[in-house]
């Protein structure tokens, strides 16, 4: 398991210096650079985690969702180099290699464990509180990308309901899964935060830019560690 840590911990680093280093506008091909670096570190991770072991379904799984997440990370980070009226649709064409990499986190986390039907408020978690945002004035431009965005906080809500259940069950994995899960959830928020922030929200941009990054790689280099347990 350690050349999975080590190259995890790559993957966060990268982004770590980057963020650390770069100015108020920082150079955006810098940006995408890094990330993309990161990108396939986590992506080499979580192939290091099968190296020598039996191909399974569930390790398939993580594998594709993985390289899912590399996909959505470039189209993203496109979006900026585009002229103005083809941000959204980036954003939105980044959003769907995401969106299947959590259905299949979803299907794997669930196969550790029978569900504790208790869990299943969680599910309801970030919809909610994408809804009180909206009527709050702080996710002010949504638009018509209201209805994908709270039906993506529903499906990662039900992710992180998925990683509790792994934990509280004591499957290996969870210890893992869990704060994978909840960095998901805090990164994907304040990506939404920050494409769609109030004016106000937007004053913070480089304080979102660290929480949209950060949490991100650092939960895929947790998901990399969750692939070796299982």
């Amino acid at each position: 398991m350690t050349p999975v840590i080590i190259i995890g911990l790559l993957s966060v680093l990268t982004v770590t210096l980057r963020v650390l280093t770069a100015a108020d506008k920082g150079s955006v091909s810098g940006g995408f650079a890094a990330k993309v670096i990161a990108s396939v570190l986590f992506c080499m991770a979580g192939f290091a985690a099968v190296l020598g072991r039996e191909i399974t379904l569930p390790r398939a799984g993580m594998l594709a969702a993985f390289v899912l997440a590399f996909m959505g990370d470039i189209f993203l980070g496109l979006g900026p180099f585009t002229h103005q009226k083809h941000t959204n649709f980036f954003f939105m064409l980044g959003s769907v290699p995401f969106l299947l990499a959590q259905l299949i986190y979803i299907a794997i986390l669930l196969s550790l464990a029978p569900l504790n039907w208790r869990l299943l408020p969680i599910a309801l978690v970030l919809p909610l509180l994408y809804l009180v945002l909206i009527g709050h004035g702080t996710l002010a431009y949504l638009c018509k990308n209201t209805a994908p965005i709270l039906c993506y906080g529903s499906i990662l809500s039900v992710m992180v309901m998925a990683a509790v259940n792994a934990f509280t069950a004591g499957h290996t994995a969870g210890a893992f899964a869990l704060p994978a899960g909840i960095l998901f959830a805090l990164s994907d928020t304040s990506l939404f935060l920050y494409n769609f922030g109030s004016d106000r929200v937007r004053t913070h941009g480089k304080g979102l830019t660290v929480l949209v990054m950060l949490p991100y790689y650092a939960a895929q280099a947790l998901f990399a560690l969750v692939l070796a347990k299982i």
